[in-house]
């Protein structure tokens, strides 16, 4: 979960990642994506409550989970929620990416109505080649009507970016995130790079080196134009 769902509840109600190809992503390699049946997400939330008890009230939301729970079709997705809200009484967070997620024919404002307030985008990179690279399969002007098709649904965004890939990498990381109109509730997460398995490998065939200062340099050409929060996304210590 990202820093700010650290609090939260959370409720898995789909297995793995609809497209679980990026080359920079380890988590859910051993699993194919599909949503959860309503009765093992019942369970699964009949413990948890059981587990917590009244301390559950001190959580600031639910996050559902895994990868990119918003991405199933809206029938299951709206069970979910209702059966959620009638239970916990809180509002749900969830990830999702900007290129699979766009082709569905995706209801925000209803989403936004049943009490999703956040979606987590990974972005990773404004630059074609990096993006290819890491095996994105995403086209930055797709995202970007996509970021503002969630945002005039009135769901705020999380938009996550690596750091790391060099200066062409924050060029235009840095150009595609200003393009972005936010909101108050908006947030910027950049993630330092971090290997795993064969990793490093790609990145020396694309003669490329991991830079550690390059969060300090695209949250500083970022945090005098933007008034949302420009924040450190250390994938070491998330939560899942």
């Amino acid at each position: 979960m990202p820093p700010d769902r650290y609090f939260s509840l959370y409720l898995r109600i789909s297995a793995g990642c609809p497209w679980n190809k990026c080359s920079f992503c380890n988590l859910y390699k051993d699993q194919k994506y599909s949503p959860l049946p309503f009765s093992m997400v019942r369970e699964q939330a009949e413990r948890l409550g059981e587990f917590f008890k009244n301390s559950i009230e001190s959580m600031n939301g639910i996050f559902l989970g895994d990868a990119n729970a918003v991405s199933m079709s809206s029938d299951m997705l709206y069970n979910y929620f209702d059966y959620f809200r009638e239970k916990f009484h809180m509002p749900f967070y969830a990830f999702s990416d900007a290129f699979t997620t766009p082709l569905r024919n995706t209801d925000f404002k209803m989403m936004r109505e049943m009490g999703l307030k956040r979606i987590y985008i990974g972005i990773e990179s404004g630059n074609p080649g990096i993006l290819r690279m890491l095996n994105k399969k995403m086209d930055t002007q797709m995202a970007r009507e996509f970021i503002g098709k969630i945002q005039d649904s009135g769901i705020n965004v999380g938009l996550i970016v690596m750091s790391g890939f060099g200066k062409d990498h924050v060029r235009d990381t840095v150009k595609f995130l200003k393009s972005i109109e936010y909101s108050k509730g908006d947030i910027i997460y950049i993630s330092p790079i971090k290997e795993y398995n064969n990793f490093h490998e790609i990145l020396m065939e694309n003669g490329m080196e991991i830079r550690n200062s390059e969060f300090t340099e695209i949250r500083d050409n970022l945090k005098d134009s933007l008034d949302i929060p420009v924040v450190i996304y250390n994938v070491d210590e998330s939560l899942y």
